[in-house]
């Protein structure tokens, strides 16, 4: 870059620049106190009382980490569109020469600051106002996305652990029939191979019953982090109206590919205005050695005749595959959001078949055991029912877990399912 004519003398001094000792106290001054050192956050109390999805949710955002993330990002944008519509900071240069032999001593005064600004400032703030709003919108959907986590969460706990104990129920049932077989074996009542395919439904109802205490144990471990607590107490299983909900193409991806864009729209705007290679005015104060006093206006102007014009291709080549990106996006998110209330229809239909399934099993082994009460039926074929119930209970259980999944996906979609507090937090972050 040029030297600026306001920093050096007429004759024969030495220039002594005091801008940094003259700044750094100033920015010292005005800077905002520093963020504190990242602790670690302690638990809260463990969740005692019956924890509906709602809860979960308002719990959730109280809480999440991510959600407070967005929320400093949304502040953020604000700010740097405020920022945006102001002019460049100024510099303020200052030198005092020392004369060797007779002569005033010179001093020269400066103050510059940069004008290619002005060229590019209704691009920039049209830049700036659009990366608010994209991390305004972002807030909304991380507050959808995690209260519908907490919700899918809790409904997938409650149906995990009603499925371990119908796997409890299973076990037992599975057991008194393998030894009744075994005993009806060694009598020389029932084939051996007959015996053996007891003997492998037992061990199967076995390996169920761990793989859903392990399911449960994940949900329960996944449900206490998003809400920082170690335990978790009862839950529900309460459904949401789809119906009633409102989706939005403006998926996370989305919203970062629109935040992409306008990064790349800011970039191309700074680059192609006519001083984007610099344009900096200076005004200013200077007495030479002979006294003489004299107020002096200067420029500094880059000349772009090397670089400036593939940078500004590459610019524009960069914000046009930000555009494609953004189009993959949205032709994704819309996709998905015209299959996502057909997902939670069929899943919750797969769901109430299995549960009017085991709730007609159930019947039956309630019937089994009052014939044997009665007399009028064998222990095994008690047992047999309600083994057959249990594993249709299960059966209904992991559906519904599938069911809280697609409602997951559709919750998280929408704008209009966010509970008071996310809807508070998204409206200060925006306006902030």
């Amino acid at each position: 870059m040029p030297t600026s004519p306001l920093l050096h003398g007429p004759r024969n001094c030495w220039t002594l620049l005091a801008l940094t000792a003259l700044v750094a106290p100033l920015a010292h001054c005005s800077s905002t106190p520093r963020a504190l050192p990242y602790t670690v956050v302690e638990f809260a109390p463990d969740i005692i009382e019956p924890l509906s999805p709602d809860a979960a949710a308002l719990l959730a955002l109280e809480r999440s980490p991510r959600v407070r993330a967005a929320f400093e990002r949304s502040h953020a944008a604000t700010l740097r569109a405020k920022a945006t519509a102001l002019p460049p900071d100024p510099s303020l240069a200052l030198s005092w020469g020392f004369p060797i032999g007779m002569g005033d001593n010179p001093v020269t005064a400066g103050i510059m600051g940069e004008l290619a600004w002005l060229f590019a400032r209704d691009r920039l703030l049209e830049a700036a106002d659009s990366a608010r709003n994209i991390a305004a919108e972002e807030l909304l959907a991380v507050t959808s996305s995690t209260a519908a986590e907490a919700r899918k969460l809790t409904r997938s706990l409650a149906s995990a652990r009603e499925a371990v104990v119908a796997a409890v129920v299973l076990v037992e049932a599975r057991r008194i029939v393998a030894d009744a077989d075994a005993a009806s074996v060694l009598a020389g009542e029932l084939a051996a191979v007959e015996g053996i395919e007891t003997l492998s439904q037992r061990e199967n109802a076995l390996a169920m019953e761990a793989d859903m205490r392990i399911e449960a144990h994940e949900f329960e471990v996944a449900l206490g982090s998003l809400l920082n607590v170690r335990s978790i107490g009862p839950v529900q299983s309460e459904l949401s109206d789809i119906t009633a909900l409102t989706l939005s193409t403006r998926t996370l991806e989305v919203l970062e590919a629109e935040q992409n864009c306008a990064m790349r729209r800011s970039d191309l705007a700074e680059l192609d205005s006519w001083f984007a290679s610099g344009l900096d005015g200076e005004v200013g104060y200077e007495r030479d050695m002979e006294g003489d006093k004299a107020v002096m206006v200067g420029a500094n102007i880059g000349l772009p005749i090397f670089r400036r014009g593939l940078e500004v291709q590459a610019a524009l080549a960069e914000l046009r595959a930000a555009e494609a990106q953004l189009a993959e996006a949205l032709r994704m998110a819309t996709l998905d959001a015209e299959h996502a209330t057909d997902r939670v229809k069929r899943a919750r239909e797969a769901a109430h078949a299995a549960n009017v399934a085991a709730e007609g099993l159930e019947r039956i082994a309630l019937t089994a055991f009052a014939a044997l009460d009665a007399g009028e039926s064998s222990r095994k074929s008690a047992h047999l029912a309600q083994a057959m119930a249990a594993e249709r209970r299960i059966d209904a259980a992991r559906r519904a877990i599938v069911e809280a999944s697609a409602i997951e996906a559709l919750e998280a979609r929408t704008r209009t399912a966010v509970p008071p507090a996310n809807a508070r937090a998204a409206k200060e972050g925006g306006a902030s």
